[in-house]
């Protein structure tokens, strides 16, 4: 199969891989999670009502609006554009997964002294499965993820 006609629902095989590695670990995947809503809380919109939107990961979940003067919280009328959020959170997903991928990366991030076989055997393990990170689709994996943490 070539990376034209895809990996089991990916655009290729090293960006199900990385996907893979994410959300096969409950820790990885809450972790995901939470840095895409840390980025979300940090995006501003306008809903199409002119209000501005809001990431509301509490007891509104989700997009919400606060209608002037009352002190509200709303539902949004409308989410944001997916691929505008998944642009919006694209460095913080790449910037958390690099250190897997680079052993320098990692202890560059983390400032373990490591060898590279620790690292390969550990952490970055998913650089093995996913061969040349430059055929990562970062994008594709943004907006997985954005999709994940906006849907729990």
């Amino acid at each position: 199969m070539s990376d034209t006609d895809g990996y089991n629902g990916w655009t290729n095989r090293a960006t199900w891989a990385v996907a893979l590695h994410v959300n096969n670990d409950q820790g990885s995947c809450d972790n995901m999670r939470d840095v895409v809503r840390d980025s979300l809380s940090e995006y501003s919109a306008t809903c199409t009502c002119g209000a501005d939107l809001i990431f509301d990961d509490g007891g509104n979940g989700g997009w919400v609006h606060s209608v002037e003067g009352d002190g509200h919280w709303t539902p949004a009328c409308q989410a944001p554009d997916a691929d505008e959020l998944a642009l919006h959170v694209l460095d913080r997903v790449k910037g958390e997964l690099e250190p897997y991928l680079d052993p320098r990366e990692y202890i560059d991030t983390f400032g373990n002294d490591i060898t590279l076989e620790q690292w390969l055997d550990g952490p970055g393990s998913m650089l093995t499965d996913v061969g040349d990170p430059s055929d990562i689709n970062w994008l594709e994996l943004a907006r997985a993820f954005v999709a994940d943490a906006t849907d729990n």
